[in-house]
């Protein structure tokens, strides 16, 4: 019997330590679970939409030795791993996202350091519950840096995403008679493109502000207040020097009336204030340091307010969508800035968790021929990177729900966590309600959102070449524009063109042609040509430009909304003009306020002027030559100078659209 026993203890011996060693396998920590098998990751320059993401994972990751400075609680930092970058500025900007822990959001900690075993610059055990960006101060370009990240709490499976990216900050004014001049982004836009800022070199104003004297490096700014409110966001700041949290402070004046509106001490990084003045008054910012000897590099947003409720609110005032042909092509631009929940349907969503029910906005489709159906929502910035899509049959009180989405849209980071809906064997003609709501409270501005059947072959693109050539000293020329399809279309395609002054005039440097006309693609052809007649002549003269405008597409999808043709000057050199007007591919519109883009093409920042200011505010939409939405702007009353930034636009044409309460016109520009 004893024998007996003695077998069974062997056998169940040998099972658990089978089951040890197995589990010991499972668990071997990652390469990278402490500073010495730190990962090297490169940085890159700052963009929004453009980044290219590091995927980290802590799951079998143990605690390093020692804890970081910032850590609190005895299970923080059980799951650190590292990775190491070598700085390319003296200041870098960390952008985190999707910090989960299977189902949930969790909170991501991180500490810098200046080398494997080296001083810790900066530490923060609650940079981000999902999404967050951070600045890395202090930094010496060259030298290598060490940075490690935790799940704060009990969770030892966190998984995340992040980026490092470089800084080059702007020197603003010094005073407030040179203020740096600052655009408002429009409502719901999540400053989109803040601007970094520096107060290396700044010195004290001879006023002290009312609520501080630490300002010896304050800087200044202004801006021209709408008739909604400001939202002033003064973020991510660091110290140069130290490279830890930056403690700001911001006084406002009316520089109108000269008089002080308001002044905040100790406000700390990733404050917004929220601001509403006497609008068409000029309004300066004085932004500073607190402590006589830091110096920072923040970045600085002003974006509208809105005080009133989207016109899609509810289901009954849904916005109706335009059904596509195979792809995306026709997207809209939504905001769940400022939307209400609608009141019966406060539960969760069954397709997520975690939702905050605080807003909603609505859209229809009809349901084409085939009986499919696709809609889609995209991240137009990195802020929102996570909506929810419902679709609803019946009515607006039923609320009969067909299906719910979370993460269905199949690109990448930020779009992957947008949603997507695929409908089949649907009635013809069918109207669907779709709901779409914020998946936590950072997702609560701008996304595009669009409807198509993809069973249904794409309508070909139609566009349209540019021409420069010399004007002549006499007699007339043709400038000959290739318009031309995508693909060859099975269908008869037409689309109509006439021509626009831009610095040229019909009827004296050309031969208009005012009226629209038809060009028709029989099926097979994919080129056409429009001819237009340049007249010749001895003026001297600068480069002078019209457009080719194409409309009215039938059977087909226009792609690149106008050509332009350049008639070069050939008569001798020109008087010196400013330097804005030698810019050679400087684009002047006689639309709306005369506007004019330059450089063109452009590489990182177009800038848009408007010669004369309008008195209501314009909106300033920027598309992709398919005519999808990329970013778009509120420009203020009076407001002349807007800067757009393109650095995160992939190459390639790009379409500007400029529109006012009266008029309207389109640019196109190219990314280079």
């Amino acid at each position: 019997m004893k024998k007996k026993l003695n077998k069974i203890c062997y056998f169940f011996s040998c099972i658990c330590l089978c089951f040890l060693f197995s589990n010991a396998a499972l668990a071997v920590p990652p390469a990278n679970d402490n500073c010495t098998g730190a990962i090297l990751v490169a940085t890159s320059a700052y963009s929004d939409l453009g980044v290219v993401y590091t995927s980290g994972n802590t799951t079998t990751a143990t605690r390093s030795i020692p804890n970081p400075g910032c850590v609190g609680g005895a299970n923080d930092n059980n799951d650190d791993i590292w990775y190491k970058f070598v700085a390319q500025t003296q200041t870098e900007l960390l952008r985190v996202q999707s910090v989960v822990a299977g189902s949930n959001y969790v909170t991501l900690g991180y500490a810098l350091y200046d080398g494997c075993g080296g001083t810790e610059i900066t530490c923060n055990n609650g940079m981000a519950t999902f999404y967050g960006n951070e600045m890395l101060g202090g930094l010496t370009p060259g030298n290598t840096y060490y940075i490690r990240f935790w799940a704060q709490g009990p969770f030892t499976s966190m998984t995340f995403s992040f980026a490092i990216m470089d800084i080059t900050p702007l020197v603003p004014a010094n005073d407030a008679a040179s203020a740096t001049f600052l655009n408002i982004n429009a409502p719901g836009q999540h400053c989109i493109t803040p601007q970094f800022y520096t107060t290396a070199s700044a010195t004290r104003s001879a006023n002290n502000p009312t609520c501080n004297t630490d300002n010896d490096d304050d800087v200044w700014f202004q801006f021209i207040c709408p008739s909604n409110a400001v939202n002033i966001y003064p973020e991510e700041g660091a110290l140069i020097s130290t490279g830890g949290f930056a403690n700001m402070a911001m006084e406002i004046f009316d520089a109108t009336l000269g008089i002080s509106t308001s002044c905040t001490a100790n406000y700390g990084v990733g404050s917004s204030t929220s601001f509403s003045g006497i609008a068409g008054h000029v309004y300066q910012i004085r932004i500073w340091t607190m402590g006589t000897t830091d110096r920072a590099v923040f970045s600085l947003c002003l974006q509208q307010g809105y005080n009133v409720l989207p016109a899609n609110n509810t289901c009954a005032t849904a916005t109706a969508l335009t059904v596509g042909a195979g792809i995306c092509t026709n997207s809209v631009l939504g905001n769940l800035f400022n939307a209400d929940v609608t009141a019966a349907l406060t539960g969760n969503p069954s397709c997520t968790v975690n939702t905050t029910l605080k807003n909603d906005v609505w859209y229809t489709a009809t349901v084409p021929a085939s009986g499919n159906l696709v809609l889609q929502t995209s991240a137009t910035h990195s802020a929102v990177n996570d909506v929810v899509l419902l679709a609803y049959t019946n009515n607006c009180n039923t609320y009969t729900q067909i299906t719910c989405d979370e993460d269905g849209n199949p690109d990448a980071f930020p779009s992957a966590n947008h949603s997507r809906i695929s409908l089949t064997g649907r009635t013809p003609g069918e109207i669907i309600y779709f709901r779409v709501l914020p998946r936590n409270t950072d997702n609560m501005g701008e996304f595009s959102i669009c409807a198509f059947d993809e069973s249904v072959a794409a309508l070909p693109a139609v566009s349209i070449t540019d021409v420069k050539l010399n004007e002549g000293n006499a007699g007339t020329k043709q400038f000959d524009f290739t318009v031309s399809l995508s693909s060859a279309s099975a269908n008869t395609v037409s689309v109509k063109y006439r021509t626009a002054d831009i610095s040229a005039t019909a009827g004296i440097d050309y031969v208009g042609v005012p009226t629209k006309t038809l060009i028709t693609f029989n099926p097979g052809d994919t080129v056409k040509t429009v001819s237009i007649t340049i007249n010749g002549d001895t003026n001297v003269e600068t480069n002078e430009t019209f457009k080719v405008n194409l409309s009215n597409a039938v059977n087909a999808v226009i792609a690149d909304i106008s050509g332009k043709g350049t008639i070069k000057n050939d008569d001798g050199p020109v008087p010196a003009l400013s330097s804005m007007a030698n810019e050679e591919d400087n684009v002047i519109a006689q639309g709306i306020s005369k506007s004019r883009i330059y450089p063109n093409p452009v590489t990182d920042k177009l800038n848009i002027e408007l010669s004369v200011a309008s008195n209501n505010k314009c909106t300033i939409t920027i598309m992709d030559i398919t005519g999808r939405f990329i970013k778009q702007l509120t420009v203020a009353p009076n407001q002349k100078n807007i800067v757009i930034n393109t650095g995160t636009l992939s190459r390639g044409s790009y379409l500007v659209k400029i529109e006012s309460t009266t008029e309207n016109t389109s640019l196109k520009f190219i990314k280079q």
